[in-house]
Order: C-alpha cells, then structure tokens, then sequence
C-alpha cells in the first residue's frame, strides 16, 4: 500500500475565502457542499507532501502570506479564520493479477484533517476554558 497526504491552507475574512498557497493568491473562491465529497472549495491549491518538512514548509508559508496579506490590507490576522487542511489517502496493497483482471481488490481509505485557526473574537477566553475543566487543569 501507498500513503499519499496533500496539504491546502484557506483564510476566511468577511465570507471572502483566500488560498493562501496560490502563488496567484485566489481570493475569489467559494465553499460548496458536493454531493460525493462533502464540503470543498473548487479552484483550492492542494499541495503534495512527501515529509513532516514539507507540511511544515507549507504551514509556515501560509501563516506569512496571511500576516503579509493582513498587513497590506492594513488589516490585522487575527481578524481572520484561517484552515489548514491535510488529505491522506491509503491506498490498499496490489491485489493479485487475477484480482486485478476481475477488478476486485480493495479501496483506497482517505481521511481529512482540519486544523482550524478562529479569529480573536471567536476564541474562547482562556478563563473560561479553565471553568469548564479542560484536562490538564487544575481547577485552581
């Protein structure tokens, strides 16, 4: 089998959606809700990753695009959503030849994974959040 992960990064700012990995910097993109795939952004970069470096590389490249962004729209990021997607795909090991020929064989299994960063008026205090009694808290 084959693991095989791709990595996208979106900004959200007054329901205007930014590909923050697009040289281009598309920042006329729409979210649609796709029978089949669910939720997606049509147009959206996806970026190939064959190492933790290259997520890493990308999510420092759209967390600067974002600030830069931010900054000549005299603007600031923290006003903004922003969505680090990563989309792994498994793919089974090769079927046999005869399961091949007879077009048998399983599926590829493919997950994605959200890291989501909420604008500043969207977080959650942080005394709140002790309030509700997060793990790790101490209550005090």
């Amino acid at each position: 089998g084959e693991l095989r992960v791709w990595a996208s990064y979106t900004e959200v700012r007054n329901e205007h959606v930014r590909d923050l990995l697009s040289p281009r910097g598309h920042s006329s993109l729409r979210v649609a809700d796709h029978p089949q795939l669910g939720v997606c952004v049509p147009g959206l970069t996806e970026v190939p990753c064959g190492s933790a470096e290259d997520v890493g590389r990308l999510l420092n490249y759209g967390a600067r695009r974002r600030a830069f962004g931010s900054s000549l729209l005299c603007s600031d990021p923290s006003r903004s959503h922003a969505i680090f997607t990563l989309r792994v795909q498994q793919t089974p090991p090769a079927a046999s030849a005869e399961e091949a020929a007879a077009g048998a064989g399983a599926r590829a299994t493919s997950a994605r994974i959200h890291l989501v960063d909420l604008a500043a008026a969207e977080r959650a205090p942080v005394d709140v959040l002790r309030a509700e009694g997060r793990p790790g808290d101490r209550g005090g």
